[in-house]
């Protein structure tokens, strides 16, 4: 393994002790996230980090935070998903 991807909403808690573990084991490392000058963010040069938008969801800040990174990945169809759910 030579590379990592953290994803992290916040890019806060334990996610800047991650991601300096990372650095010091040489790795180059990535942060996928909405905050774009978290404590995490800030360890790594721009270029590295990627932000994204943020839905102001409360209850299901996560889920809607998350799933919407993985499938802008994945290329899922959330309709299929919702249908699979119901």
């Amino acid at each position: 393994m030579n590379s990592a991807v953290v994803i992290s909403a916040l890019g806060e808690k334990h996610t800047s002790v991650i991601v300096g573990e990372l650095l010091k084991r040489q790795l180059r490392t990535h942060l996928l996230t909405c905050i774009g000058t978290s404590s995490a963010a800030r360890l790594l040069p721009p270029g590295r980090v990627i932000v994204t938008r943020k839905n102001p969801e409360p209850i299901t800040y996560n889920t809607s935070i998350y799933l919407g990174m993985m499938l802008a990945g994945t290329r899922e169809n959330p309709a299929r998903i919702k249908q699979h759910l119901l």
